[in-house]
């Protein structure tokens, strides 16, 4: 279900050129500093997403998140809970996106791929084994864009300002050419996230 009251599409991506239909130029697009490189700003969507339910769960210092899934959108999760003083546990399956999450500050990592019993193991980084404070599952659920907007600027902001380290997110750099390939590369081996560069 679609909300929009005056919905308009913009058809097309992955191409050298678009053409965006006035309306969406003029609500929709957001002047990044000259600083921040393309390839970092175009994190900031899926960042944003995460800031809007930063400011939803209202995590507070000496707090435990369990932050289940280190794709794109749990890494910022576990950057800006960090942030603000919580105590972070990453569950996830793969041992390089693990680390990552590991390298930007989680003080316990969970692999569902050596752990039998995943709730038993989070209970153990938490007081009196009672589980974390808040869980978030950040595996695979969208969300919309008309909530996005002033979580967007937040999230420029903090890309473009270092706070927020979006880097090594980013895999690698691919040309629009080699389309067909990163869909392929992203079936069999789940990459984070690839710029493609026209």
């Amino acid at each position: 279900v679609n909300l929009c009251t005056n919905l308009e599409f913009l058809t097309g991506a992955y191409a050298e050129y678009i053409r965006i239909p006035h309306r969406i130029a003029e609500k929709n697009l957001y002047k990044i500093p000259s600083s921040l490189p393309f390839q970092q700003a175009a994190a900031a969507e899926p960042l944003a997403c995460v800031v809007h339910a930063m400011d939803r769960i209202k995590l507070t210092p000496p707090e435990t998140i369990c932050v289940i899934g280190a794709g794109p959108c749990g890494l910022f999760f576990v950057q800006l809970a960090k942030m603000i003083g919580a105590q972070v546990i990453c569950v996830g399956r793969s041992p390089e996106k693990l680390a990552v999450a590991k390298n930007f500050g989680a003080d316990h990592i969970v692999s569902t791929l050596q752990v039998k019993d995943v709730e038993q193991e989070i209970k153990k980084f938490t007081s009196h084994d009672l589980g974390a404070d808040v869980v978030v599952e950040s595996v695979g659920m969208p969300d919309t864009w008309e909530l996005a907007p002033p979580h967007f600027a937040r999230a420029v902001e903090l890309i473009a300002s270092g706070k927020i380290d979006v880097r090594p997110i980013i895999a690698g750099e691919r040309r629009l050419k080699d389309l067909a390939q990163i869909f392929q590369k992203g079936v069999t081996e789940n990459p984070l996230k690839i710029a493609v560069i026209p």
